[in-house]
């Protein structure tokens, strides 16, 4: 019985123990003797320990925009977890162009908020194209994306964010790309390739503006399988830093999610283990993307994660402790190589009880709290001394860089390097 509650203590699983006779004791032998998806597998003993943001797995949340009390949650969201320093997620309005390459709304309050302490950062969400395809009767397309047609609204977008002060930010280009539900979508192969060219016209172009040498990119997707192996879809190693997935406790897979009306918690663990098991294995999976980012030597992001609710489609696992734990084992774990991982706090995920706020998910918030909060001795964030600060440029044209090749002017077409060798999918 004592190794029984020091592997539920380790687990944050006191509710097991404190039982009113609610459960049977099937739920403890469950624990023990299910099948684990691979994932859990790992050598537990082995987790990277909790850090305030000085060291890997970094550590973030998305609590909305600004002018919705987005910096304030983030703030609280921080205390709550009694840590010093977490790093934020936005992204901006991509109705029309304005939206994305000047948002006067966003930018300058996101830049305060980072300049006001040292190491912090924004991981920003940055459209590829406008909601509306046909803006001023014009018609976006991934294609003229491609042959550099939109290269100068990424030009300004960089200048707007260095002069707030966001010069060292991590862009996620064209995020989800692989989904169905933003312009940029890349179903088919012809799609895929025109968005890894038009990313890399991005890259290209935002790199030319002075003083962005700390800007870095996340090719991000949300783990959706498509007619195209991600190699298709790939901008090249020299335009990428970082490989995110987002990921979500929601399955379509047959016999999984919605949980049957009379389901007992045992029933219930051992459909959130089969949800968990399809996420990680399934094509696209977790598993697959943390295997293509390991053969570009790029540390994998996830820039969202949460928990889900059942809407009219019933494919969400509620109130789900068991994805909590996996997402934290994920995480930590220094074989996956996560450089950060944030959780979006909103609409169908939240989870995090700022500014009065009630979770509808008490279970998984008690274990999250336990699990990502840093204990009160804990050392706080001392970050190294920051980088001098990029300044805006001159009227005297500033030398060129010495790691970065010079390229066309940011408002002309770039020709794109030779796609990469795709693989065949399985």
């Amino acid at each position: 019985m004592a190794m029984l509650v020091a592997w539920c203590s380790s687990f944050h699983m006191k509710s097991v123990l404190t039982l009113k006779c609610s459960l049977s004791v099937t739920l403890l032998v469950s624990l023990f003797v299910s099948p684990l998806p691979a994932q859990d597998s790992a050598n537990l003993a082995n987790l990277l320990p909790l850090n305030d943001n000085y060291a890997v797995p970094f550590m973030g949340i998305y609590e909305g925009a600004p002018r919705g009390n987005g910096i304030a949650k983030t703030n609280e969201y921080t205390q709550w977890l009694n840590r010093s320093l977490i790093w934020a997620h936005g992204s901006g309005g991509w109705d029309n162009w304005d939206g994305i390459d000047k948002a006067p709304w966003l930018f300058p309050q996101w830049g305060a908020w980072v300049a006001a302490m040292p190491g912090r950062r924004l991981v920003f969400s940055i459209p590829l194209l406008p909601k509306n395809p046909k803006e001023g009767g014009i018609t976006y397309s991934l294609k003229e994306g491609a042959a550099g047609a939109y290269n100068s609204h990424y030009t300004a977008l960089g200048k707007v964010l260095l002069a707030n002060h966001l010069g060292n930010s991590i862009l996620r280009l064209g995020w989800e790309f692989d989904g169905g539900w933003y312009p940029w979508k890349t179903k088919t192969p012809e799609e895929a390739a025109d968005l890894a060219k038009y990313f890399r016209q991005v890259v290209t172009a935002m790199r030319m503006v002075p003083g962005l040498e700390n800007l870095e990119f996340c090719w991000n997707g949300a783990g959706e399988p498509n007619k195209y192996p991600l190699e298709a879809a790939y901008p090249g190693d020299d335009v990428v830093n970082y490989v995110g997935l987002d990921i979500y406790d929601k399955t379509w897979a047959k016999g999984i999610y919605p949980y049957p009306p009379d389901a007992t918690p045992e029933q219930r663990l051992e459909i959130q283990k089969k949800a968990w098991d399809d996420n990680y294995n399934r094509k696209r999976g977790i598993k697959e993307w943390l295997a293509f980012a390991k053969l570009h030597h790029k540390p994998m992001m996830i820039p969202e994660w949460g928990l889900w609710r059942q809407n009219k489609d019933g494919h969400g696992g509620l109130d789900d402790p068991y994805f909590v734990q996996q997402m934290y084992n994920l995480i930590h774990d220094p074989a996956n190589n996560i450089y950060e991982a944030a959780y979006w706090d909103d609409r169908e995920a939240r989870v995090i009880p700022t500014a009065g706020y009630v979770s509808q998910y008490p279970e998984s918030m008690e274990l999250f709290r336990k699990l990502f909060s840093l204990p009160p001795t804990a050392e706080k964030h001392a970050p190294p001394p920051p980088p001098p600060a990029p300044v805006a440029p001159s009227t005297t044209p500033a030398p060129a860089s010495t790691t970065t090749p010079p390229a066309p002017s940011p408002a002309a077409p770039i020709t794109p390097s030779p796609e990469p060798p795709t693989t065949p999918t399985n």
